[in-house]
């Protein structure tokens, strides 16, 4: 029997660090222990690497499988390298970023196994000894009901302080996968959507409500509503096992995928708050980043969000390619015409894995890449506020983006919210 380690990084970067579960790596824990396996999770938002380099001498696990994002991949690597030296244990990563840029040389050196790709079936080629050493695709599984939910007593929720429109909340992802083709998004890589059942979800959501007391749901699916028949059944299932007036939800989809059935069934069931990408103002900018939608369908779908009382938030991001001082002027416009509720503002990122990052000469972009895989300043929003540039545009220098969103913010008078 193997004693499997999954490592959740200190999110230096972040504001609000450890303020959310790691639901990947509750993900990977209940699957293996469905296997027959012990697992621990150790978030470093909550534990010190002195207590992991700690356990790891006196519990001798046999596999450490860290969670590596683009910012905090140096972390990973030195603390690999840290384990290297004192433990035998099989070191596995996974992630977005080792998903994404799997060939980079302290990862081929400091982990025995790479995962590309969803993890499940990977952890167990690796525990049955059937994978190879170095990278590995992982299939996606699509029966997703198949998966247990996060094991949320390894986790121990009551460490996670997220709050949801003032209660205290969980981000549940009730799908997997995204069909579109965004140029900016790492989602668009994983075109099997593939959601899970009404009953499944209903399940978790009881776990986290009665056992955790929980009373916000983030839905932070790609696209939640993608499949409309799924949506409006999952709702009304919400709505019959709690109580409306007692939870908030809050989720994520696009606007082309909701309509007056669909929203009069989510204020039903406690949606308060839609979260949707809208990014630009300027049609010819969304056509320029593949986003398939029209400043038009925005503006309907939060007129009619609006129509049934639920609240909207905008996510934004300046720099886009095309983008000018007029466009910024469009996408501010935008927000004062449609009286949103919510506005995020970032400046482009170009992670690793997306079109723009892959062919920037496509989109008129040139991206300054980390010299000696140095990821640390890779984020949209760090501590205080901060935010980088990370490319060259052909229109706007680095000062003029962010001193646009920082016109942008003032302009609207409209908070973010991350929570």
């Amino acid at each position: 029997m193997a004693l499997v380690y999954f490592v959740n990084p200190q999110d230096c970067f972040l504001e609000k660090k450890g303020d959310r579960a790691p639901l990947g790596l509750g993900y990977l824990c209940s699957w293996t222990k469905k296997l027959g396996h012990q697992a621990r999770i150790i978030d470093l938002n909550h534990a010190s690497q002195e207590d992991l380099l700690r356990d790891v001498l006196t519990e001798q696990p046999t596999h450490i499988c860290f969670s590596v994002s683009t910012p905090n991949y140096t972390q990973c690597i030195e603390l690999a390298q840290k384990i290297r030296a004192m433990s035998p244990a099989k070191l596995i990563a996974g992630g977005n970023h080792v998903t994404d840029l799997p060939n980079e040389i302290p990862t081929l050196e400091s982990f025995d196994y790479i995962i590309v790709g969803e993890g499940e079936q990977i952890m167990h080629d690796v525990l049955e000894g059937r994978a190879k050493i170095g990278i590995n695709i992982g299939k996606s599984i699509l029966d997703v009901d198949s998966i247990p939910m996060p094991d949320y007593d390894e986790l121990d929720m009551n460490k996670y302080t997220m709050t949801i429109n003032g209660k205290p909340g969980a981000i549940v992802i009730t799908s997997r996968g995204c069909l579109y083709n965004c140029s900016y998004c790492g989602s668009s890589k994983i075109k099997k959507w593939r959601g899970r059942t009404p009953q499944n979800v209903i399940e978790e959501m009881k776990v986290l409500h009665d056992k955790w007391g929980k009373r916000g749901f983030y839905f932070a699916d790609d696209i939640f509503s993608k499949d409309k028949k799924r949506t409006i059944e999952l709702c009304e299932s919400i709505a019959r096992h709690f109580n409306p007036e007692e939870i908030t939800i809050r989720l994520t989809t696009r606007a082309d995928l909701l309509d007056e059935e669909i929203l009069i069934a989510m204020k039903k069931c406690g949606v308060d708050i839609i979260s949707l990408g809208c990014e630009s103002g300027n049609d010819e900018i969304l056509r320029a980043i593949h986003k398939g939608m029209t400043v038009q369908q925005n503006k309907d779908c939060i007129e009619l969000c609006h129509k049934h009382s639920i609240k909207v938030k905008g996510f934004f991001i300046i720099g886009l390619p095309g983008e000018t001082e007029q466009t910024i002027k469009n996408t501010v416009q935008f927000v004062k015409d449609t009286s949103i509720d919510f506005a995020d503002f970032y400046p482009l990122t170009p992670y690793p894995g997306t079109q723009i990052w892959n062919k920037p000469e496509r989109y008129g972009l040139e991206i300054d890449k980390p010299v000696n895989n140095d990821w640390n300043n890779y984020y949209q929003v760090g501590i205080g506020g901060a935010q980088n540039i990370l490319f060259k545009h052909p229109n706007l220098s680095s000062e003029q983006i962010l001193e646009a969103i920082r016109w942008a913010k003032q302009e609207t008078q409209l908070a973010g919210m991350t929570s």
